[in-house]
């Protein structure tokens, strides 16, 4: 396999994105937590990249040049935060674990782009050997 034209960016693309998208729910969580009756949602993906690192799943097998991430099936998904009792208001916001969800999708986020900007170079660095 030409490890230079792998889907490797693509893969952190989506993971990018996701964890945008997993900010932004965590940062609406956070701005309803004084809203009476407001639940708290969770944004699920980590099964997408699973599955598309996963070459024995026949769904998302690499073909060369084609990471399927993008059919419709294959989006996160949202869902209500069970893992807190409600309040007496009926709020289930837990600030403390939203915050704490916050940083860790943060640390999450920069990693992948971290693990981007590295591939960039690489292929920056393989352009200019071959000029």
């Amino acid at each position: 396999m030409n490890s230079l034209f792998d889907n490797t960016i693509q893969l952190l693309t989506k993971a990018t994105s996701f964890t945008s998208l997993r900010h932004n729910v965590i940062a609406n969580n956070i701005a309803n937590v004084e809203t009476p009756g407001y639940k708290a949602y969770e944004l699920k993906f980590e099964h997408l990249l699973k599955q598309a690192l996963d070459t024995s799943n026949e769904g998302f097998q690499f073909p060369h040049q084609n990471l399927r991430l993008t059919r419709k099936d294959n989006q996160p998904i949202l869902v209500l935060d069970t893992t807190q009792q409600p309040r007496l208001d009926g709020n289930t916001v837990n600030p403390d674990r939203q915050m704490a969800k916050l940083a860790e999708n943060t640390i999450m986020h920069n990693a992948f782009l971290k693990l981007l900007n590295m591939r960039f170079k690489i292929l920056r660095t393989a352009i200019n050997e071959k000029a």
